[in-house]
């Protein structure tokens, strides 16, 4: 639903159809673990792509950004695939460095190497 309403142009409703389907495993699954966790990955792009686009507000300190690549990280992370790993360890670097951290984007892409 989020990347239907993204293609027909209606980001606020796009960003929206997003958060409730990423929170919706938690609600159904509440005490279990998620069993196929790459359901969430189309999820995560699409709210990456509205955080790029602005239509997600953050605040000065990319708290919401931050937030949602450490998601991604661990979601990946139990998943088990290096793929989806590597993705979200390449947003993690590209987020620290775009806020000048430097030392940690050279540390994620330490990981990423290893």
């Amino acid at each position: 639903i989020g990347k239907s309403k993204a293609t027909l142009d209606k980001s606020v409703e796009s960003v929206e159809a997003y958060q409730a389907a990423l929170e919706l495993p938690h609600k159904i699954k509440d005490g279990e673990p998620l069993g196929d966790r790459s359901v969430a990955f189309p999820i995560f792009s699409g709210l990456f792509v509205a955080l790029k686009m602005g239509t997600i507000a953050d605040d000065e300190n990319c708290s919401y950004e931050k937030r949602l690549v450490q998601r991604f990280i661990d979601e990946a992370r139990a998943h088990g695939d290096p793929v989806f790993y590597a993705r979200a360890l390449s947003m993690q670097a590209e987020m620290r460095a775009r806020l000048q951290d430097f030392e940690g984007a050279i540390e994620t892409q330490r990981e990423l190497s290893s």
